[in-house]
């Protein structure tokens, strides 16, 4: 069948070159009829055009050891760790991941999504608390308030309807999130952290749980990893000597009916923290556990595995943004100058005040500055090239480091990882920022301003209508 095809699509092929610049009514209608021959012939010796078959969803798991320095932990708004953020990003716009779940986040409810995730995925979070892990008497120089945290996010575009399975109040960093398919299938993802100094309550939490979820039939299709801190556990054998690791073990094989599947250190101990259970291993495809560091920089190695499940990709609407390039700005500051705004702030409402400027420049905006419609992007603007280019190389250096085990080597890695975060930096800063704009006042300027009047960034004298007021409290 594929050979005859091969032979008739080289004489449509002829005959196409042959008439394709004649404009006669009988040709034109042959050469009409020969593709959509071969169109049809083309279906028929490959049905996977029509029906490519079940695709598969690609999964990224990892222990990052948090987005938030080890030193910063203990601070209710903590810095964020930019560093790993930027290669955390870096390798997600690389490799576009369907579904990404991470332990040992260290977020806190201060820091938001967006500050350090892609604006491309719906991000499900468990930050660390009291009732996720509470405090444990028993072992009070073992607790650690601060730190843990797991986190689920799959893209946007997925056509699916997700959610965060809540019946269950659990007193573990354990979290469940329900996938539906537009054909109606539901499959059930759960990642876990286990602190390895926790007991046994914490695995009744556990059990609790997912006992819960299997008497309401919601573990029909289920995927479970994370760390759990088994470190004396043998595999594949599943041996050891620690009763509440059998535990685990026993719910999580003979009740729940799941395969663990992860035979290879994921720490750079030497041990196999990281598991990855469920009870659909033949759904489970192109399993790896990727080298150190090359997600990020952890002492955990990441795992990345397929899913096979029939998912289709959302057509994803345009959207509108300003055109700032053809905005009238001297109209804009025209009618900026015609407000009265003493009366427009007269309310001495600084929440209210705010709600009005927003308002007006808002309508403004619209009115003087047109828009165009613009694709959504998977990856922010400030991402280029040059961003893609050193990533790269830091991945290289990386990778020469890990075979040749020199130190040189490894301060070449470290060298590039600094230059990666300054470029990110740089590129995120001008993003926002135009330094060719004559109109900026810049950081520099700032600096000499307050080195000459040896003042704080608020002026000594602030004015509001007729009043002045000079000493910080009533400014």
């Amino acid at each position: 069948m594929k050979s005859t095809y091969k032979k008739f699509r080289s004489y449509t092929l002829l005959a196409s070159n042959s008439i394709c610049h004649t404009t006669h009514p009988s040709l034109i209608f042959l050469l009409s009829f020969l593709y959509i021959i071969n169109l049809n012939m083309l279906v028929a010796t490959n049905p996977s055009i029509v029906n490519p078959g079940p695709r598969k969803l690609s999964v990224l798991y990892n222990n990052i050891q948090g987005y938030v320095n080890a030193r910063d932990l203990a601070i209710d708004s903590p810095p964020i760790n930019m560093t790993k953020v930027h290669e955390v990003n870096a390798f997600i716009f690389a490799h576009k991941p369907d579904i990404i779940i991470m332990n040992e986040t260290w977020l806190r409810p201060s820091i938001t999504n967006l500050e350090v995730f892609p604006h491309s995925y719906k991000v499900f979070r468990l930050d660390r608390s009291l009732k996720t892990h509470p405090y444990d008497h028993s072992k009070p120089k073992k607790f650690r308030k601060n730190g843990g945290g797991v986190l689920f996010a799959h893209k946007h575009d997925l056509d699916i309807t997700s959610h965060k399975v809540s019946k269950v109040s659990c007193q573990a960093e354990l979290l469940t999130v329900s996938l539906k398919t537009k054909c109606g299938k539901t499959f059930y993802v759960s990642t876990f952290y286990r602190v390895g100094t926790l007991g046994t309550d914490n695995f009744n939490e556990f059990f609790n749980h997912f006992n819960s979820l299997m008497a309401s039939k919601k573990l029909g299709k289920h995927i479970l990893v994370g760390d759990f801190n088994f470190p004396e556990i043998q595999w594949p054998d599943s041996t050891t000597s620690c009763e509440l690791h059998k535990k685990f073990l026993n719910f999580l094989g003979d009740d729940l009916g799941h395969t663990q599947l992860i035979n290879v250190p994921t720490h750079k101990s030497g041990h196999i923290l990281d598991l990855l259970f469920t009870n659909i291993p033949n759904k489970v495809h192109n399993l790896k556990v990727l080298d150190r560091n090359e997600f990020c920089l952890t002492d955990h190695q990441a795992i990345s595995f397929d899913i096979e499940i029939n998912v289709k990709y959302k057509t994803i609407p345009k959207r509108k943004t300003y055109n700032y390039n053809k905005g009238d700005y001297r109209g804009l500051n025209n009618d900026l100058l015609s407000i009265n705004w003493d009366r427009t702030f007269s309310c001495n409402d600084p929440y209210i005040a705010w709600d009005r400027f927003k308002s007006i420049l808002t309508e403004l905006c619209d009115k003087r500055i047109p828009k165009k419609t613009i694709r959504s992007q998977f990856q922010p603007p400030w991402y280029d090239t040059d961003c893609d280019k050193i990533r790269r190389k830091k991945e290289k250096f990386r990778l020469r480091a890990k075979q040749s085990n020199s130190r040189s080597d490894l301060e070449k890695f470290r060298s590039m990882r600094k230059l990666f975060k300054k470029t990110m930096n740089e590129k995120m800063r001008l993003n926002f920022i135009d330094e060719s704009d004559p109109a900026l006042i810049s950081k520099r300027f700032w600096t000499h301003v307050k080195s000459k009047s040896k003042s704080t960034r608020i002026p000594e004298i602030i004015r509001y209508g007729e009043r002045f007021r000079s000493d910080p409290e009533s400014q």
